[in-house]
């Protein structure tokens, strides 16, 4: 059925455009009807007007539905039916099969094709293909201009070797226009040239040097705007567009200059001067012919995928929008982050509407239903993404309870996976792995029940995202891949297209695809800060989210530069503010640049006693790995006078560190004993360096001692904890090595090593002196 869709798609846009060109087609045909109705004074003369109206109106809707179809727009339903029965009255096969394809395409829309790549290869057939009816065409052509110049009085003395030369020497004039209407327009639109092309000469900019290629094979190629990369990343699809249409509609324009010249010539020129008009004419009428048809290689290969955007137009968009970045020198891009849409004004707290809402229905004495549940989600999701965890647990929890209370169709799904994000940021495992099982549960029902697309879409979605917590990227991809194909595209969805290209970008650096996780993260900034996103506060806070885990993948410097967009988008007095940068501070401190950290802890205007903890806990891990051991320990001893019992644990775990890099190992046991009581009933990866220092104490005292449980228990937890950063397990696995040495076990060692290189080839930052290995320290 895919097939099906994918064939009538097709048939309709050549229909379409036969309809709009040709509508003495359809007068042709309405001619015949005189033979079944002799009777009648219905004549097709009479209505010459009205049936080509009709012929245009059905044309346009043949093209409508192509598009339709290609963008899996609902309405493509409307147009396919009244396009269907407009078929059955001229050829009913292929109306009724319109018929049964738009009746399927009412549940599911049209999937798309299964490549990744940004343009379509042009195979063997197709390139032979294109040869052979551009040459059919050339010959007939040929016939017609030489029979219409005769008529005209203007023919030749007939086929000869002027005229192969003047076809040879055409076709390289064609090509110089058409590549020189593609630079045009791209230089128009502000496209720079790396790689600059015209016809088969190419001139590459080289490091400070240039250098001239030559490629026969692109006489017939015309692909010189590909070399162009865009420069503003705001309206990369439309300039693409333009250019990539302006090769063929030169064509058109200097060929029907030309054919214009040629009927004007009689009289004026020489009979063989205006032959050679028509077929230089006839040449470029060719080249846009063939560059137009959507097959292969093509303008309108590329033309109909961007115009459609389907997989590969959005594959190319976000390929030139990421080039706008990637390939620009670094001192003149302000930041990697410039993909999005520039909004004037800096944006509120968007927690406080949300707050304000709640008590509004508080005070109008609403105790149930969905809308509190709604709500009391909905600001439970704002304050998990300011910090605020201890209230965001509390709302989060009444809306699950509110919605058990209601039927089954209100399933809790997006407050599970919610509450497992806020326990997993707590590296809360038990907690965390039963909110996932219960939210499982919740979205694969979701999935079944769903009757509409992006229902099943969100569903997906929601399932990767999930898998991605648990760390099963085999089953995030699974999921994603099941989602891509039907991702709306209308600006009503950017919250669900940007939720896609988080989850991918994640997944994708996790497992180490590099430059296509980083299009995806470029995406996902995009639509977060769209102006046409609904809450312009919130999506700057998810653009925060999408920061700190690309943190938490190792992309530290592309987490650094969302988090400082994020922050110059918001008030400098809001709350949400203080929150973004005492994350990005923490990334700063962690990855050795204490002095920026140090900046951006400096801007936080009156922090509250929580943010006071958090300020101190960032301070001691910039003392700790910059050398400064016993402020390091100051600093921690600070941070670990909250509340919370498991914060305590983890504060008390680095500040046994910092004692134990400053030589009072008495000081580092104990504290890593007592947290290890607490963090151990989790393994949080805080668990296994205190076992690490406990065991190292012990190999310490003890020459000949040459292994100990709590020395294998803590390589395990460290290298198998979940929830733990990679920057933080990149220096548990130097500690590990460290240890390993120690106790001359090179085969162990090597073995973390190589764990690390894979660790470090995430990472965007220079560790190679953020860290001092304990056994140089000890």
């Amino acid at each position: 059925m895919v097939r099906l869709l994918r064939l009538l798609r097709w048939i309709l846009f050549f229909e379409g455009w036969i309809l709009l060109s040709a509508p003495a087609v359809v007068v042709h045909w309405a001619s015949q009807l005189d033979a079944i109705l002799p009777q009648s004074r219905w004549t097709p003369d009479n209505y010459l007007a009205w049936l080509t109206a009709v012929s245009w109106l059905a044309g346009s809707l043949c093209l409508a539905t192509f598009w339709g179809m290609g963008a899996q727009k609902p309405w493509v339903r409307a147009t396919g039916l009244a396009v269907s029965l407009f078929n059955l009255a001229i050829f009913p096969p292929l109306g009724l099969t319109g018929l049964i394809a738009m009746r399927r395409f009412a549940k599911y829309n049209i999937a798309e094709d299964a490549d990744q790549d940004t343009l379509v290869e042009e195979t063997q057939i197709v390139r032979i293909s294109r040869i052979s009816a551009t040459l059919v065409l050339l010959v007939v052509g040929y016939r017609w201009i030489d029979s219409f110049s005769a008529t005209l009085g203007v023919g030749g003395s007939g086929f000869g070797w002027q005229t192969i030369l003047l076809i040879l020497c055409g076709q390289v004039l064609v090509a110089l226009s058409h590549d020189a209407g593609h630079n045009l327009a791209a230089v128009a639109f502000g496209l720079r040239f790396p790689i600059f092309r015209l016809g088969p000469w190419a001139w590459t900019q080289g490091a400070g040097r240039g250098s001239i290629h030559v490629h026969p094979g692109r006489l017939f190629s015309h692909d010189s705007y590909l070399g162009g990369i865009p420069t503003n990343p705001v309206h990369v699809r439309w300039d693409l567009v333009a250019a990539a249409a302006a090769g063929p509609v030169s064509s058109l324009l200097i060929g029907l200059a030309l054919f214009l010249a040629m009927l004007h010539s009689p009289g004026t020129v020489a009979a063989s001067d205006g032959q050679f008009m028509g077929i230089l004419a006839l040449l470029f009428a060719l080249d846009f012919s063939m560059q137009i048809l959507p097959f292969g290689y093509s303008d309108g290969r590329i033309l109909v995928d961007l115009l459609a955007y389907n997989r590969r137009g959005r594959n190319m968009v976000l390929q030139m929008t990421a080039a706008v970045l990637t390939d620009v020198p670094a001192q003149t891009t302000g930041s990697l982050a410039n993909l999005a849409t520039a909004v004037s004004g800096p944006a509120s707290d968007p927690v406080h509407p949300l707050r304000d809402n709640l008590n509004m229905l508080l005070r109008r004495g609403v105790v149930g239903g969905n809308e509190l549940a709604q709500t009391y989600l909905n600001l439970g999701i704002g304050e998990v993404l300011t910090g605020r965890f201890g209230a965001a647990r509390e709302h989060l929890e009444r809306s699950i309870d509110l919605l058990d209370a209601l039927p089954h169709h209100a399933a809790p799904g997006t407050t599970w996976m919610w509450i497992e994000k806020l326990n997993r940021s707590q590296q809360r495992g038990v907690e965390s792995h039963y909110a996932y099982g219960r939210a499982v549960q919740c979205w694969e029902k979701a999935k079944e029940k769903a009757s509409k697309m992006p229902d099943v879409v969100e569903a997906h979605l929601a399932l990767a995202a999930l898998h991605l917590s648990q760390g099963e990227l085999g089953s995030c991809m699974e999921a994603l891949e099941q989602a891509e194909p039907h991702l709306p595209t209308e600006s009503a969805y950017l919250l669900l297209c940007g939720r896609f290209h988080q989850t991918a970008a994640v997944c994708g650096f996790r497992m180490r695809w590099t430059e296509r996780s980083r299009i995806h993260a470029l995406a996902a900034a995009k639509a977060y800060t769209n102006k046409n996103f609904p809450s312009r506060g919130l999506g700057l806070l998810r653009l925060g989210d999408l920061a700190t885990e690309l943190w938490h993948a190792g992309q530290s410097a592309l987490a650094t530069e969302f988090l400082a967009q994020a922050i110059g988008g918001l008030s400098s007095e809001s709350d949400a503010t203080s929150w973004l940068r005492l994350q990005r501070a923490e990334i700063l401190a962690k990855t050795g640049q204490r002095s920026e950290a140090l900046t951006e802890l400096d801007n936080i205007q009156n922090p509250n006693a929580e943010q006071e903890l958090r300020i101190a806990s960032i301070l001691g891990w910039g003392s700790l790995l910059g050398g400064r051991y016993l402020d390091a320990v100051e600093y921690f001893a600070t941070a670990a006078s909250t509340l919370d019992q498991r914060d305590r644990a983890r504060q008390e775990v680095a500040q046994a560190r910092a004692w134990y890099r400053a030589g009072r190992y008495g000081q580092a046991v104990g504290l890593a004993r007592s947290a290890c009581d607490v963090l151990m009933r989790e393994e949080h990866g805080e668990a296994g360096m205190g076992l690490l220092l406990i065991a190292a104490d012990e190999f310490r005292n003890d020459a000949h001692l040459t292994t100990h449980p709590f020395f294998e228990e803590g390589c395990r937890i460290v290298r198998a904890a979940r929830f733990f950063p990679l920057p933080d397990k990149w220096v548990g696995l130097q500690d590990i090595i460290g240890h390993f040495e120690n106790l001359g076990r090179k085969l162990e060692a090597g073995e973390i090593r190589e764990e690390m290189q894979r660790i470090e080839a995430q990472m965007t930052w220079d560790i190679g002196t953020s860290e001092v290995a304990p056994s140089k320290a000890s």
